[in-house]
């Protein structure tokens, strides 16, 4: 997902064991998406599932309808929360600072790495385009 869309996800996206992708937040503004693609829903692993519905819980406890808020109660600013908790983790972990499309990048890389079929990959970034773009700009061909 992108970090727009992560902040965007609201309560009602979830259901069972997959999310739907349907908004963004960016700087405090919910955005449409451009395409109709970036609609898109995602599987959950059993893992991920288990964690998301811990924060569910959490969040109708609040009374939240966004599945990530900020202390003052709006949605996640993902700019900030980038500078506050991502790079301050990536320093501790001794790794190079980067922005949230890194690990789309790596998770593209991964994917293409585990021989996803490439328009499960597209579909899952919400791409629009046919043939290699996803791989050319995402991926970095890698043997495991």
């Amino acid at each position: 997902m992108r970090a727009g869309e992560l902040a965007g996800m609201k309560l009602s996206d979830i259901d069972g064991e997959r999310l739907t992708v349907k908004q963004s937040v960016w700087h405090g503004q919910e955005q449409t998406h451009k395409r109709d693609n970036a609609v898109r829903a995602v599987a959950l692993s059993p893992q991920l599932n288990a964690l998301v519905w811990e924060q569910i819980a959490r969040q109708k406890a609040k009374g939240h309808e966004f599945l990530f808020f900020a202390a003052t109660g709006s949605p996640w600013d993902m700019d900030e929360n980038r500078q506050r908790k991502i790079q301050a983790l990536l320093t501790t972990l001794e790794i190079p600072q980067a922005g949230f499309h890194a690990f789309r990048h790596f998770n593209v890389s991964l994917q293409d790495a585990l021989c996803v079929p490439h328009e499960v990959i597209q579909q899952r970034l919400g791409h629009a385009f046919t043939g290699s773009f996803t791989l050319d700009v995402y991926g970095v061909r890698v043997q495991l």
